[in-house]
């Protein structure tokens, strides 16, 4: 999610974009967290009652309980990460409901069938 070459750009008193499911509703809960100290194995940013660590490395927090915090580099990265999930859910929705039906849509060329396996198959 996020580079190695931004956390290595952090100081303490940063403030770092974190998103977290919201474990009472179906979305996210969207906060700045400042950062506490950074050392080579570690990231550590304050939540509003406890410190949350971040592997250096990957950038993942080191998880305690519950949904984990994700850094961001900011919230249009957020933004577009969360437009790009919500397309492959409904493209993923539209193709399992397809798959359902035992054929393409007709509206699908075998070239567009093609193109959309090579760029599936990276």
């Amino acid at each position: 999610m996020v580079s190695q070459e931004f956390l290595h750009s952090l100081k303490k008193g940063d403030k770092v974009f974190v998103v977290q499911r919201d474990r009472f509703n179906s979305g996210y809960k969207e906060t700045y967290m400042p950062v506490a100290s950074k050392g080579k194995k570690w990231l550590t940013l304050m939540n509003e009652r406890y410190p949350v660590r971040f592997s250096m490395s990957d950038g993942k927090e080191e998880k305690v309980c519950g949904h984990p915090f994700i850094i961001f580099e900011s919230k249009e990265a957020w933004d577009s990460h969360h437009r790009r999930s919500k397309k492959w859910s409904d493209i993923k929705l539209a193709i399992s409901n397809t798959a359902i039906a035992g054929s393409p849509p007709p509206s699908f060329s075998d070239d567009d069938l093609d193109n959309l396996l090579k760029k599936l198959n990276g």
